[in-house]
């Protein structure tokens, strides 16, 4: 019994003390690992394992997904980091762009890519 405790404890020691969370000061994604990435005419769109939904400076339609608009001026390099934190199943920090009263899609302000 003492060796299952002493393991379960050290377990936690190691485990990460990470969570994704969606909504803080209503519009930023904190901690989040990228679970899909869709490239379309004029956009990218982000899913999160974070929820979206809890995001109130802007509206994600259906609680999934954030944009990255192509003509953002930096959008080449928030899609690297994007791409970066994908393929490295590394947390990620979104901005997203203030809307008048929360009423409009969520776009990507910016990203931070964090030592994990």
């Amino acid at each position: 019994m003492k060796k299952i405790l002493f393991s379960l404890l050290l377990a936690s020691l190691f485990s990460s003390t990470a969570s994704a969370d969606c909504g803080a000061g209503g519009h930023t994604c904190t901690d989040v690992k990228l679970d899909m990435i869709y490239v379309t005419s004029g956009l990218t769109l982000v899913q999160t394992d974070g929820d979206e939904s809890l995001l109130t400076n802007c509206t994600s339609p259906d609680g999934k997904h954030v944009k990255l608009s192509h003509s953002h001026a930096s959008a080449e390099q928030i899609y690297a980091l994007l791409l970066t934190a994908y393929t490295g199943k590394l947390n990620v920090r979104l901005r997203m762009t203030d809307t008048s009263g929360g009423t409009g899609d969520c776009y990507i302000s910016y990203a931070i890519l964090e030592k994990n």
